[in-house]
């Protein structure tokens, strides 16, 4: 049967921007959508006493997280930094989305475009320690884990969604940013067209934003079974991981995090369905095998982190 977007609450929310801001920003309520409220009464959100890290898979609610942080009194990231990521030359965690090669303008490479080279990924990016020491008390990495390795000193953690529904939202995000081309080549009609268009994000997308910069420059196709037994380590070594689908979700983020009203902050605006062929469904999910096999890690991943946390334990 034809791959069939399953309906999600959308949450994209980049707004993109030329440049970044290293400034520190306290975000008052005020800004954040009116749904999107405070963590409870009697609660303290703990990036008070922990500095904390997203990794921000792209199209996996990582935006509600991040206004849910503002809203529960973290500091970010100044305004002109989108989703609680910088997009400085010294973070770079901005969505790398497509290769500096296939971006047609400059304000395409500086807010979705990653270097064509890895050694050029990794150059003049912060390593954790000069992060641990800048950062503010909040902000997610949306690009790729610097180095592959999670940085000690923060409190990690990461939202995963089903890897070829997460795909089709992201298909979506693309042409919403207007970064299909040609048009008529459809958002997900045309799997082929859009794997060329970004390799990253239709290859084994977890596995690249996972293992660093060394592992998002691979090439299409070049994600092996050593990759994933490298990718489970690393998931495994994040403090929290939750399922964004998942009914369990905003409870365990409360206690694990102190960030509450997680279903109240997501978007529930959503695009129209958008069916792939049967080949092409076929093919999406064998070109992502990796992918797959490292959510359904997730998923056990996560039933113990909520069992942890609902247990009152830390």
């Amino acid at each position: 049967m034809a791959w069939q977007r399953t309906p999600h609450n959308r949450t994209a929310d980049h707004r993109p921007h030329a440049t970044g801001t290293s400034n520190i920003h306290k975000r008052q309520t005020g800004h954040v959508r009116q749904t999107c409220t405070s963590n409870l009464p009697g609660t303290v959100p703990i990036c008070h006493t922990q500095k904390v890290m997203l990794l921000h898979f792209s199209k996996a609610s990582g935006s509600a997280v991040c206004r849910l942080a503002q809203a529960a009194g973290c500091s970010t990231w100044a305004r002109g930094s989108s989703n609680c990521g910088s997009r400085e030359r010294q973070y770079g965690d901005g969505p790398w989305w497509i290769p500096v090669s296939h971006a047609q303008t400059e304000w395409e490479r500086l807010n979705f475009a990653y270097p064509d080279a890895i050694r050029r990924m990794r150059s003049g990016r912060y390593s954790c320690s000069q992060r641990l020491a800048k950062a503010p008390q909040f902000h997610a990495v949306e690009s790729t884990l610097p180095g592959g390795v999670p940085c000690p000193g923060f409190f990690t953690l990461a939202m995963l969604r089903p890897p070829l529904e997460r795909m089709v939202s992201h298909s979506f995000e693309l042409a919403r940013w207007g970064l299909v081309r040609p048009r008529k080549q459809g958002f997900c009609s045309n799997y082929s067209h859009m794997r060329r268009l970004a390799p990253a994000v239709y290859d084994n997308y977890y596995h690249r934003v996972l293992l660093g910069e060394r592992v998002l420059g691979l090439p299409p196709g070049a994600i092996t079974s050593a990759h994933l037994a490298e990718a489970k380590r690393v998931l495994s070594s994040l403090q929290l991981v939750l399922l964004s689908n998942d009914a369990s979700t905003p409870a365990t983020l409360q206690r694990a995090t102190g960030i509450a009203n997680f279903t109240a902050c997501r978007d529930t605006t959503r695009p129209a369905p958008c069916a792939m062929s049967d080949e092409d469904s076929e093919r999406a999910r064998r070109d992502n095998a990796h992918d797959l096999a490292l959510y359904a890690y997730a998923e056990r991943l996560a039933a113990q982190h909520v069992a942890k946390w609902g247990a009152g334990m830390g």
